[in-house]
Formats: structure tokens, C-alpha cells, sequence
């Protein structure tokens, strides 16, 4: 490639974030309840309000108050109510949902949670508190920078006052009407890893830690002011709290304008806004009242204060949905770019149609049980197009490359045509035919080679040996039943399913072939089964090193030690950031992947001067579009909440991951796509030139895919209306994230890369064997 169209690509990848970034945020203004801007007056305080103090207990879950006695006996006495968190499951998310009473279609939340962004909230219970006259105060360690200026005293703790909490918060509340208490160190103690047991009794520690301040606070206020505590959001038994995660949280009240009781099943977390707003006597229009939560008010209530929110007829239409509309058409203009305007053009299209006809489609494909025919008719692309290939290509007697070329070509249409997801028949449930047509066919240039030439058959014999093992894992590692973003079914595991103590023995096996295939100097492949088991003794800090040695590795580095250290280093690393099936699943992907990367280098070998690079290019550039995808299955689940972060926060004490997240982003995100650079690197040792020419194609593909999903959604919103503020949403959007960031990989170690050898200058001998 060329500077200038390397910097053109690097543009290109540019401009698409550029485009999420647009599609969130005019996703966020469509379908953000409008609740806000009803313009209906509230009616005045109500005489039986009274003064309250709210303790949030960050990343309290249903389960925590089987040990917290305290706790229990407030709800056991009075109101309370299991809630289901804000979608984002992120404090500064879920504290808004609670105190604004509207719940919000958030896709930046996490950027909040990091105080990187500080964005507004529209009618509140503190400015409704302000409005009546009230006092109010807010005590924290900072982490709600968004309300400082919406209260009377923003009270902030220093660092020797961590026992002092329930002192300073009950002199607060001699002196304000409303109080709000964020504690913290509970979300501290479940974040940081650790092992079972001492996980365990740390939790409990905590646990009796906040139930000795709940007792505390509850004890100490003052007769007139009433007490909620409630956490915002539960956690996952890692500590985890991610977008889409059920993770529910709980609420208990003491106050005599609630009625004792437990409320039925889970109400949203902004149905906290009505409790509190029941207790000090403010019911505002601009938050959502369900008409089920009215049973929850005492008969203290007056009626002015229950006739708020009778009805949702107030709420604003989202409307048109120009904006994202108008992102998408612009997304779709980019794809021009990306790999011709005629393709461009095609895919989008499709995309536009596939999103105004989806809910047709489901009812077909799914409701009538057309599913599997259409899956059946899938797979035809890349045969057809290998048939279609051949027979074009034997005019020039380049039949076999041509197939190869039709095959790979016929796979990257039906991964840019699958939408929406990754689940039913989307890519991830067609990955056995996008890659075994592709390997299969590309098999076939060292079997003909044998036919034609008896002196080629011994090192054509062992090339098929390594072909049937390429199809075999292949076809195990391709074999998903898939529901909603879940592996359900993985037959590689079976081999361990009655010894379960091998995995480890397995994942250094792979590790071996894989640093072979990556390193050409057979003497180092011990180097990666030692990594592989390295990695389950080593203590934290060194896995932040090799997070550190990494980068370096990548963009910095040359020569024959640049590969063996990049393959050793992230074979270190999965033994420490995946779970050991994890770990396996992955190692053993990439091994297939691997030797699916030698097979596709005996056809260019075999295929000629001019056809084999070519075909080659193209059918590299369909495996590693696949590679990215199968790479993710394991280090994310495909899900935003299958994103493990909690190794990176182990690296930083205390509350340090809020002040140096991007430290936890950047390794978070490196760590999604080590699968996909081990492919990489074996793809740039064994093919050379080729393979980055199938890097930079696979960029471009990923990057359309990307557009289409982006279209896909915008025209779905369209066709639904309000209805797409929903999981589904999210779920459709969560695709084009996985697809930028695939395609971000992609470009960038293709843009950078050079061919392994001496300095990148010569691509390997495209006949050599693995020996």
C-alpha cells in the first residue's frame, strides 16, 4: 500500500467511528422519554411531606440482604421493593433514572460513569426539593459531579473521613431537608478479583460494614425525617455491572407516607422518584408514575399528589426519526469508499430494506419455521460462487483458483448480507459454511498438484494431512447453537467434559501449535505451551506488564523476535484474563483458524504467480473477517456484558480505575481482541505480502458490515417508531460496535504491518511446509 492509501483508509476508519458516535447520540435524542418537556405545572408540596435522607449503597444486589440484619428489619417494618436497574448498570446512569423518575436510552453512560462527560438532567427531586423551599445536600467521594451545582451543600469526603461516613452524614441531616449518601466501598469490595474464599469473606465484611452504617443512620436522624436506603444497581459474582447484565438491585423505606409492604416483582429503577417523592411530599409531571405504584402511597397523601401521571398521554412522540436517519444516509455515502461504489451501493440498500421489513422477516423466518431452509439457502453463496468461479476461471486454465476466488468472494456476500446480529441466522450461525467451503476448496490445489505430479505427492500428502485437521477443527469450532448472543453448544469442550484438569493440558497443546504457526523457526514452539502455563501461576502486576510489553511489541518491533514475543505475550495473558473454557475455546479457534492460514498457503503456492496471491488475498480476507468474529465469542460472549474489566481494575487500589480509566478501557478493548491479532500474526508469518493485502480487504469488508448494520438500525427505527427504544435497539447497535472494532483492528495492523523476513522486505516461500 501507499502512504496515501494507507492515511485514506486510517480517514475512512476515522469517519465510521465518527458515525457511531452520531448514530448514539441521535439515537439517545429520539428515544429518550420526553417526559422532561411536558409543560404541565406540579402541584404545591404536599402537607404530609417530611424531611428524608437516602442511602445508596453502590452495587447492592437482591441477595445482599440475607446478611445485613439492619437492612432487613426497615423493610420488614415498612416499604420495600426489589428494583430492576437502568439499563447501563452504571451509577451516575441509574442515580439519574432514580432522581429524575425517566428512564433514558443511554449508549455514552459508561463515559459519565468515568466523569469524562458531565451531561444535564432536566427536572429532578433535588431541584423540585429547591423549588419548594427545602434544603438539600449531597455527601459523596465525588463520583456525582453532575449535581454538585443542583444542591445546597455538596459535601465531599476526604481521604482520612472513610469511618466517619454516618458522623458527617447525620450532621448533614440536623441541618437539610434532603439528603443524599452514596456509599461507595461495597461496588470497591465486589470490583477487585480475588480468590473464592477470601472473595467471600471479604463480601461478608463488607456486607456487616454497611449494615453497622445502615443501624448507624437509622438510629441517629432526626424524628421528622424519614430514611430510604436502596442500592443502584446489583453485581455479577466477578463484580461486574455492565450494559445489559441482570443485575437487580433492592430498596427498603422507613416513612408513614409509604404503606408497609413489598411491592410486586421488579419496578424500574426510576420508580424511586415516586417513593421519595411520596415521602417528602413532591410528585412532579416530568417523571413516569406507574398506575400501580399509587397502591404504594399512605392514605396521608393528599389527592392532588396521587392525580400526578394518571396518564402516559402527556409523553411526548419521539416523531420522525431524522436524526439517525440522516447518520445512517451518511454512513451509507462512506461505503462507497470502502470497497466501490457498486458494492457499496448494494449492501446498503440491502441493509435499508432488511431494516423496514424486519419485523416481517421475524415473523417469517422464526414464527412460521422457515428458519432452517433459509439457513440451508445461505450456505448456496459460497458454493454457488465457487462453481461459478471455477467455470469461469477454467477458460484460462485457472479453475481452482478461481473457485477459491468465487468461494471466498460468495462468503464475503453472505456475512455482509446476514442481518441482523450475530444469533439465529446471522454470521456467527453461518460461520461452518462461510469457512469449510473456503478451506475445502483451497484443499484441493495440493491434491490436484498430486495427481498431476507424482514427484509432489509425499510433501502433498502431509499438506492434506494438515487439511483434514484444519476441516476437522474447523467444523468443532464453527459448531454454535446460538440464542441471543449465547454459546449453548461447543463440542471441543467435550473432550474435557469427564476431565476437567486437562484443560489446561489442552490450551498449552494449542498454545504450541499456535506460537509454531506463528514463529518459522520450529525450536520456539515450546515457548508457547510454557506461556500457556506461566500464566496460571504468575502474579497480577506481571500481566500489567505484558499488557505494557504489548504495544510495543505490535507497532514497534522487527524482525524474527517481534512474532515470538507478541505470540508468547498473549498466550500469557488468556491464562490470566479468560476463564479456563474460555481460554480453551479461544486457543483452540485460533489453532483452527491457523491451520484453515496453511492450508490457504499451499493454494498460493500451487495456483500460480498471479491467481494464487489473488485468490489467496480474498480468502484470507474472509477468514480473518471470521477470525475477528469467533475471537470475540470468547473474550466477550458477543455482548457488551460478557466484557470482563475487572482484571485491569485489580491493577489499580481502591477507587484509582475511576481516575485512570482509560487505563482500563484500553486494556479492556486489547484484551476483547488478542484471538484476532494471534491470527493475525500467523497469517503475517505464513503468507506474507499476501496476508497483509487479505488484512487491509478484511478491514474494508468489516467496515461495510459495519455501515450496514448502522442502516439496518436506522431504517428499523423507522418502521417501528417509539418501540425501538428497547434491548433490541441496543442489540442492533451492540453489532456495529463489534463490527468497528474488528474493523478497526483490521486496518490498523494492516496499514502498519510489513511481511515477516528479513524486514518485511520478501513474502515467505508460499510452497514451504509447517516443517
Amino acid at each position: 500500500m501507499t502512504l496515501r492509501s494507507r492515511l485514506g483508509l486510517l480517514l475512512l476508519l476515522l469517519l465510521h467511528v465518527a458515525g457511531l458516535v452520531a448514530m448514539g447520540l441521535a439515537a439517545e435524542h429520539q428515544l429518550g422519554e420526553k417526559l422532561a418537556e411536558v409543560d404541565v405545572p406540579a402541584p404545591p408540596r404536599d402537607p404530609a411531606g417530611r424531611r428524608l435522607y437516602i442511602l445508596m449503597v453502590d452495587s447492592l444486589t437482591i441477595d445482599d440482604p440475607k446478611q445485613m440484619p439492619h437492612f432487613t428489619e426497615i423493610g420488614r417494618a415498612g416499604f420495600s421493593m426489589d428494583i430492576e436497574p437502568c439499563f447501563d448498570n452504571f451509577t451516575t446512569a441509574c442515580v439519574r433514572e432514580m432522581l429524575t423518575g425517566r428512564r433514558a436510552f443511554s449508549l455514552f453512560s459508561v463515559l459519565e460513569n468515568f466523569e469524562v462527560t458531565q451531561p444535564g438532567v432536566g427536572p429532578n427531586l433535588f431541584s423540585d426539593a429547591r423549588a419548594a423551599g427545602m434544603t438539600t445536600a449531597m455527601l459523596s467521594w465525588g463520583d456525582l459531579r453532575s449535581w454538585s451545582k443542583l444542591v445546597d451543600t455538596d459535601r465531599r469526603f476526604a481521604n482520612d473521613e472513610k469511618g466517619d461516613e454516618a458522623r458527617i452524614g447525620l450532621e448533614l441531616a440536623a441541618s437539610h431537608d434532603l439528603v443524599f449518601h452514596h456509599w461507595i466501598w461495597h461496588d470497591v469490595a465486589s470490583h477487585h478479583r480475588a480468590q473464592a474464599k477470601a472473595k467471600e469473606k471479604r463480601m461478608s465484611e463488607s456486607l456487616a460494614q454497611t449494615d453497622a452504617l445502615v443501624a448507624e443512620i437509622a438510629a441517629g436522624l432526626p424524628e421528622d425525617m424519614d430514611l430510604i436506603v436502596t442500592g443502584d444497581h446489583g453485581h455479577a459474582p466477578d463484580g461486574r455491572h455492565v450494559q445489559g447484565m441482570d443485575v437487580p438491585t433492592t430498596l427498603v423505606a422507613r416513612s408513614p407516607n409509604l404503606v408497609s409492604m413489598k411491592a410486586a416483582g421488579r419496578p424500574p429503577s426510576a420508580a424511586v422518584r415516586t417513593v421519595a417523592g411520596a415521602v417528602v411530599g413532591l410528585a412532579s409531571p416530568a417523571s413516569w408514575v406507574d398506575e400501580d405504584w399509587r397502591s404504594w402511597l399512605a392514605p396521608t397523601i393528599g389527592p392532588q399528589q396521587r392525580a400526578v401521571g394518571e396518564s402516559r398521554a402527556a409523553e411526548v412522540e419521539t416523531g420522525f426519526p431524522a436524526g439517525p436517519l440522516a447518520v445512517a444516509a451518511g454512513v451509507a455515502l462512506l461505503a462507497m469508499a470502502v470497497l466501490g461504489w457498486k458494492g457499496g451501493l448494494a449492501v446498503m440498500l440491502w441493509a435499508a430494506l432488511a431494516g423496514l421489513a424486519y419485523p416481517e422477516w421475524l415473523e417469517f423466518s422464526l414464527s412460521r419455521g422457515f428458519r432452517s431452509p433459509i439457513l440451508v439457502a445461505a450456505l448456496m453463496l459460497p458454493l454457488g460462487g465457487a462453481l461459478l468461479g471455477g467455470l469461469r476461471g477454467r477458460r484460462a486454465g485457472l479453475g481452482l483458483a478461481g473457485a477459491l476466488s468465487g468461494a471466498s468472494w460468495g462468503g464475503i456476500a453472505l456475512t455482509l448480507g446476514l442481518l441482523p446480529g450475530q444469533g439465529y441466522t446471522g454470521v456467527l450461525k453461518n460461520t461452518p459454511g462461510l469457512l469449510l467451503v473456503v478451506v475445502g476448496v483451497a484443499g484441493l490445489a495440493p491434491l490436484w498438484a498430486a495427481v498431476r505430479e507424482p514427484a509432489e505427492r509425499r510433501r502433498a500428502g502431509l499438506q492434506l494431512l494438515v487439511l483434514a485437521a484444519a476441516l476437522v477443527l474447523v467444523a468443532w469450532v464453527t459448531d454454535f447453537s446460538t440464542n441471543n448472543f449465547r454459546i449453548l453448544r461447543y463440542p471441543v469442550l467435550w473432550l474435557f467434559r469427564d476431565a476437567p484438569d486437562l484443560r489446561l493440558v489442552g490450551s498449552a497443546l494449542a498454545g504450541l501449535l499456535i506460537h509454531r504457526l506463528v514463529d518459522v523457526d520450529w525450536r520456539y514452539a515450546p515457548l508457547g505451551a510454557a506461556a500457556v502455563l506461566l500464566g496460571s501461576v504468575l502474579p497480577d502486576l506481571a500481566f500489567a506488564a505484558a499488557f505494557l510489553a504489548l504495544l510495543p511489541a505490535l507497532f514497534a518491533l522487527r524482525g524474527p523476535w517481534r512474532g515470538r514475543l507478541i505470540s508468547a505475550l498473549i498466550l500469557l495473558i488468556t491464562s490470566y484474563t479468560l476463564a479456563r473454557n474460555r481460554q480453551v475455546g479461544a486457543l483452540f479457534s485460533v489453532s483452527a483458524l491457523g491451520l484453515g492460514v496453511e492450508v490457504i498457503r499451499f493454494a498460493v503456492g500451487r495456483l500460480g504467480p498471479t491467481a494464487g496471491p489473488k485468490a489467496g488475498r480474498v480468502a484470507t480476507a474472509l477468514l480473518l473477517v471470521v477470525a475477528g468474529l469467533l475471537g470475540l465469542v470468547w473474550t466477550t460472549r458477543l455482548s457488551i456484558s460478557g466484557v470482563d474489566f475487572t482484571f485491569a481494575v485489580d491493577w489499580l487500589p481502591g477507587r484509582l480505575h475511576k481516575q485512570l480509566w482509560w487505563i482500563v478501557l484500553s486494556s479492556t478493548l486489547l484484551n476483547c481482541v488478542l484471538p484476532l491479532i494471534l491470527v493475525l500474526e500467523i497469517v503475517r508469518s505464513r503468507l506474507g505480502a499476501v496476508g497483509v493485502a487479505g488484512t487491509v480487504l478484511a478491514g474494508r469488508v468489516a467496515l461495510l458490515r459495519f455501515g450496514a448494520s448502522l442502516v439496518f438500525a436506522g431504517t428499523w427505527m423507522l418502521s417501528v417508531g417509539h418501540s425501538a427504544a428497547s434491548i433490541r435497539l441496543h442489540s442492533f447497535l451492540q453489532d456495529a460496535v463489534i463490527w468497528l472494532l474488528i474493523a478497526a483492528v483490521l486496518v490498523v495492523m494492516g496499514v502498519s504491518a510489513r511481511p515477516a523476513g528479513d524486514g518485511g522486505r520478501a513474502a515467505p516461500d508460499q510452497s514451504r511446509s509447517m516443517g
